[in-house]
C-alpha cells in the first residue's frame, strides 16, 4: 500500500476489528486501507493546504471515532465508518504531535509544540481545559488505564503527571536528557527512554527521595518534582528511541541507535538483549499475548524474536532503502504493519 503522494508516511494504527489500516501523510490527507486486500477505501483531508504533517492518529475505544494530530494544530474528529468530518478542535498555537483518548472515550487529549496539552470532550468537541507547565516542545500524551491521570512527555526532559478531572499537576518526573519514548502500563507504572541510553521506570504517583530534593524541588500543593527513578536500566549504549510493554505488564522491551533491543522485567532485570540489526532500531512492539518481540531499523529490516528465548522467528525487509518510521501488532496477534520513509504499508502475517 502506498500512499498517492511522495514523502515520509508519519503515523499508522489499527482498528479494533482489525479490518482497516488508517495512515497519516506529510502531505494533510489521512488514508483508509482494507487490512486483508490492502483496498484503499478512502482519503481523508485535513485542511486546504497539501503540506501538512499528519503527525498522530488513533481510533476511539469503541471503534466509531476517528482522532488525528496535525502540523496545523488542529485536532480533528472522524467517522471511521464514513470518513465524515465531524468536528475540528482549534487552540493550539503550534503543530499537534500527539493524540490520546480516555479509556472511555468521553475525553480527547493532544501535545503540541506550543508547550501545551488540552483536554477535549469527545462528543461535542468542547474545551475542558489547558494544561500548561512544560517549557519546550510536547511530544507524548497518555491516559492511565482508569482515565483518572495522565502522563505528558516533554523535549524539556520531564514528564508530567496531572489529574484529569482538574487538570492539576501531580509530579514532574526530572530526567537529565531529553526524553524521547514514553509507555504507561496497565499497573501505573510509566517507562521513559531518553538521549542518554537510559530506560527510567516511575510510579504515576511515586513520592520522591528525600535525600536527592530540596526546597526548590517541592512546589505548592502536591506537585512534587521526583529526581529518582523507581528504577534505571542502563544496558543501552546510546539514544533509546522506542519503549513498549506487554498487556501484562510482565516483558518491556526497549530500543534505539545502538542497533540492540533489550527486554526487561517489571523490576528492572534485563533478561536479554537481541543483536542482530545493522542500524538503530526505530520502533519495538510486544505482541499481545507477549510471546513475540517486533522491531524495526533505519535500513527497513524488522525481526520477530522470541521473547522466552531470543531467537529470530521472522526476518522482512522492505522493499526500498531509507527510513522505518513505525512497527505495530494487529490487536488478535496476527499481522504486523510497518511503515516506511518512502510513503508505503506493509502488512506482514506473523508466524
Amino acid at each position: 500500500m502506498k500512499h498517492e503522494e511522495d514523502g515520509d508516511l508519519h503515523c499508522v494504527t489499527w482498528s479494533h476489528d482489525g479490518d482497516l489500516i488508517i495512515s497519516g501523510s506529510g502531505a494533510s490527507k489521512i488514508y483508509v486501507w482494507k487490512s486483508t486486500s490492502g483496498e484503499l477505501l478512502r482519503t481523508l483531508q485535513c485542511g486546504a493546504e497539501d503540506s501538512q504533517i499528519v503527525d498522530d492518529v488513533v481510533v476511539s475505544p469503541n471503534g466509531e471515532l476517528l482522532i488525528s494530530g496535525s502540523e496545523d494544530g488542529k485536532v480533528r474528529v472522524w467517522k471511521l465508518s464514513s470518513g465524515e468530518l465531524v468536528r475540528t478542535l482549534e487552540g493550539h498555537d503550534e503543530w499537534v504531535n500527539a493524540v490520546a483518548v480516555s479509556p472511555d472515550g468521553a475525553l480527547i487529549a493532544s501535545a503540541s509544540d506550543d508547550y501545551s496539552v488540552r483536554v477535549w470532550k469527545s462528543n461535542t468537541g468542547e474545551h475542558v481545559r489547558t494544561l500548561k507547565g512544560h517549557d519546550n516542545f510536547v511530544y507524548g500524551v497518555a491516559f492511565s488505564a482508569d482515565g483518572q491521570i495522565l502522563v505528558s512527555a516533554s523535549l524539556d526532559e520531564t514528564l508530567r503527571v496531572w489529574k484529569t478531572v482538574t487538570g492539576q499537576c501531580l509530579r514532574v518526573f526530572r530526567h537529565d536528557s531529553s526524553v524521547s519514548a514514553l509507555a504507561v502500563s496497565h499497573d501505573g507504572c510509566i517507562w521513559s527512554g531518553t538521549a542518554a541510553s537510559i530506560v527510567r521506570m516511575w510510579k504515576l504517583l511515586q513520592d520522591a527521595d528525600p535525600s536527592n530534593t530540596t526546597g526548590l524541588d517541592v512546589p505548592t500543593l502536591s506537585c512534587l518534582t521526583v529526581r529518582v527513578p523507581l528504577k534505571s536500566l542502563t544496558a543501552h549504549t546510546d539514544d533509546v528511541d522506542a519503549v513498549d510493554v506487554s498487556k501484562n505488564g510482565q516483558l518491556i522491551a526497549s530500543a534505539g541507535m545502538d542497533c540492540k533491543v533489550n527486554l526487561w522485567t517489571p523490576a528492572g532485570e534485563l533478561l536479554r538483549t537481541f543483536e542482530k540489526h545493522e542500524q538503530s532500531v526505530k520502533d519495538v512492539a510486544v505482541s499481545p499475548d507477549g510471546e513475540r518481540i517486533a522491531s524495526g531499523s533505519d535500513d527497513g529490516v524488522i525481526y520477530v524474536w522470541k521473547s522466552s528465548t531470543g531467537e529470530v522467528l521472522q526476518t522482512m525487509k522492505h522493499e526500498e532503502d531509507g527510513d522505518l518510521h513505525c512497527v505495530t501488532w494487529s490487536h488478535d496477534g496476527d499481522l504486523i504493519i510497518s511503515g516506511s520513509g518512502a510513503s508505503k504499508i506493509y502488512v506482514w502475517k506473523s508466524t
